[in-house]
């Protein structure tokens, strides 16, 4: 799992989106800034009957704890899922 905030600020020189290198996301001590940007994350879901692996990648979250929220529903349903999953139904 990765969790991190993100910005649509944009470069005024390139005109390129920020992202996770805006300046106004990190504070002097290096931690996250609550005031600006939006939480994303990205889950690891088991592979395919094929072996191709999936991911997920959600935003758009006001707070690391809502991203996180969000994360843990989806694991758990997840987990829920597994045991009955059988690659011969799909």
């Amino acid at each position: 799992m990765a969790d991190h905030p993100l910005v649509a600020d944009r470069g005024p020189e390139t005109g390129k989106r920020l992202g996770t290198t805006c300046p106004k996301l990190k504070r002097r001590n290096g931690t996250w800034s609550s005031e600006h940007g939006t939480w994303y994350f990205q889950a690891e879901l088991p592979h395919r009957h094929d072996g191709i692996r999936r991911t997920r990648r959600r935003g758009g979250y006001a707070t690391q704890t809502q991203a996180q929220d969000v994360l843990d529903k989806m694991a758990a349903l997840v987990e829920a899922a597994e045991p009955h999953f059988s690659p011969s139904v799909i």
